[in-house]
């Protein structure tokens, strides 16, 4: 508001000094509105009134009934008693009262005009009004759009900064990010070896020929990624106890290469995982080397050979059976077998041997050997069987005792030492190493037969074997 009654008095005082210049006459400032209480009749030939924006706007001219204070008196009608004024809104004939006419008779500043002259100057005061009154509204109209040009521009300011903010911020998130994923992948390299690669639950089946093993594990050992193949490793049950590695080849399930951990294996280990053009008898040759390793490590373990397995039985007397596998260089003559029956705390309930004659062992072959007439008794208390001794007599005369810790057994999900090949079976052979004799009969109360492991393994029929500890 302020603003706006500044431009009024500037429009004013150039409105007087205009008409100053136009009408070349003396003017007398009047500073008393005049209204129908101080005038008989207020008529406009133009009047303007300020809106909300600031623009003269044309008022009504028939509704006019006031002058507002300041005007400018420029000529009076002496004969009709009416006084022409000009202010910043508008063109005035302003009949007086009879006090007012003669307070004008001593106003010698104001022209004395009638007819056309009059009418000529009142039309030029209009025209002055309604130009001025124009190049108001148009310093107006400017005004508000510079306004609206500097609104615009600090408002496109203001959305280039927010937008410099906002890619700052996307900046820094991105920088965090980036800077979050290298940490990740830094500690991901730093806990996690390149070949160790997580599954995310998916199964693997070997596509191998002589090979169907399905893998379910968190992870597996990786050797090589060629397209869509993975090689990987399993630890595998060998014999008496030992583990070799085994080669496979599956395809990679979709569960596990849409998995997240997969993929950052897979990046975090990009120039380290190998992607070679593997064949399946490269494959075949990998494993026949882990099978000859894990050959190697029985015999350095069991130089003299160890069981297949072996198993007893209360029946009410003791039954024995075992499949004894000789890796000595030496023909087995005999072999004393010294035992012990333990109770259900591991201790001695009774002991004693068996002997093993007339069955000669040659070298990396198997013989199985039965004892089922037994005279030994065994105790109703009895539940475990253990070899406490072997002693093993070779056809030179030689002997070499085993003690508990150098006498193995292989378990049922290990291996057998060799394959048949060339059409060959599996054979059952075994040697009855007791006579029979009759049972007596068992008495109300006794002990019952109790199996404990009576599988014996098969041998292979004379004529050759691809057999590896040949």
């Amino acid at each position: 508001m302020v603003k706006i009654k500044n431009r009024i008095l500037l429009f004013v005082g150039l409105c007087l000094m205009s008409l100053c210049s136009c009408l070349a006459m003396a003017q007398t400032l009047g500073t008393e509105d005049l209204n129908v209480i101080n005038s008989k009749k207020v008529q406009a030939f133009v009047s303007y009134a300020l809106d909300q924006q600031g623009f003269y706007r044309e008022n009504d001219v028939s509704k006019v009934t006031m002058v507002n204070a300041p005007y400018r008196m420029y000529a009076y009608d002496k004969h009709d008693g009416v006084l022409y004024v000009v202010n910043e809104t508008g063109n005035y004939a302003v009949t007086l009262t009879r006090e007012q006419i003669r307070l004008m008779k001593r106003n010698k500043d104001v022209p004395h005009l009638r007819g056309d002259d009059l009418a000529i100057l009142t039309r030029q005061v209009t025209t002055q009004v309604r130009k001025l009154v124009k190049q108001h509204n148009d310093m107006r109209t400017n005004e508000l759009q510079q306004l609206k040009r500097r609104d615009e521009e600090e408002r496109a300011k203001q959305a280039e900064a927010e937008r410099f903010r906002e890619e700052q911020r996307k900046l820094e998130e991105a920088r965090r990010a980036a800077a979050r994923e290298a940490a990740l992948k830094e500690e991901y390299r730093r806990t996690h070896l390149w070949n160790v690669v997580p599954t995310h639950g998916a199964s693997l089946t070997c596509i191998m020929d002589d090979c169907d093993k399905v893998t379910e594990a968190d992870s597996v050992y990786m050797v090589n990624m060629d397209g869509k193949f993975l090689y990987y490793i399993t630890d595998e049950p060998f014999q008496i106890g030992e583990t070799i590695h085994k080669v496979h080849v599956s395809t990679v399930p979709a569960k596990m290469s849409s998995g997240s951990g997969f993929k950052l294996h897979c990046e975090v280990f990009k120039d380290s995982i190998m992607h070679e053009e593997v064949t399946d008898e490269f494959v075949k040759r990998m494993n026949q080397l882990q099978y000859e390793i894990g050959v190697e490590k029985v015999r350095q373990k069991a130089p003299h050979g160890y069981f297949l397995n072996w198993g007893w039985e209360s029946n009410p007397n003791l039954m024995f059976r075992c499949n004894f596998f000789n890796l000595d260089s030496r023909t087995v003559k005999e072999m004393v077998l010294y035992w012990e029956l333990l109770n259900a705390h591991s201790e001695p309930v009774k002991t004693g041997s068996l002997k093993m004659t007339g069955v000669q062992i040659k070298p990396n072959i198997w013989r199985a050997a039965k004892w089922s007439h037994t005279s030994v008794e065994v105790p109703e208390e009895v539940a475990q069987f253990r070899l406490s001794k072997v002693s093993i007599r070779y056809t030179n005369n030689e002997v070499v005792s085993l003690s508990p810790a150098d006498i193995f057994s292989n378990s049922d999900a290990e291996v057998l030492p060799g394959v048949p090949v060339n059409g060959e079976e599996y054979e059952y052979e075994e040697t009855e190493m007791s006579r029979p004799r009759t049972a007596a009969p068992k008495a109300k109360g006794a002990h019952q037969s109790t199996k404990v492991n009576s599988k014996i393994s098969p041998r292979v029929k004379k004529g050759g074997s691809n057999d590896l500890f040949n």
